[in-house]
This record gives structure tokens, sequence and C-alpha cells, in this order.
């Protein structure tokens, strides 16, 4: 079994991180997740090379939609939605 991870963030899509945290609580009647994300992070401009992002708060903005699929395989399952705070 090869665990596998997808992470939504606007438009943008990460395969990996570092933590993902994921609090589900019927007490509070809300999720929260924590999100850390490796350092060097890189991305296909228009042209098709290969960038590094230098600051990642240029492309994740607050109220931004955020989904986390997780699973096994290549078969993922969404476990949090919600919103960038």
């Amino acid at each position: 079994m090869v665990p596998c991870i997808e992470i939504l963030i606007g438009t943008l899509k990460f395969t990996a991180a570092t933590e993902v945290t994921i609090k589900k609580s019927w007490r509070t009647f809300t999720d929260t997740a924590t999100i850390k994300l490796p350092k060097a992070i890189y991305y296909y401009d228009g042209n098709g090379i290969l960038k590094p992002v230098e600051h990642l708060g240029n492309f994740i903005k607050v109220g931004d939609k955020v989904e986390i699929r997780l699973g096994y395989n290549r078969q993922l399952f969404t476990e949090f939605t919600g919103y960038v705070a």
C-alpha cells in the first residue's frame, strides 16, 4: 500500500506535505486543519519551465477554498473541506 495525499488550496494542487493535522469535533461544530508544506516548492510557469516558489503568500490568500484528500494507491477520499483563515 502506498500512502497518497492531495491538497487543493484555491487553484493550487500539492501532492506532498511535511505535516497535516485534521481536528474534527462535534462539540465545537467545526473542523480545523493545519498544513505544513516543504520549504522547497516548485511550479511550472505558463511556458512549462520549472521555477521555485519564493513567497507562498503570493499564491495563497485568506478565504481560498481548501480540500485535503488522503488515501492509498491513488484512491483518495476527502477528509477535510474548509477555507484559509
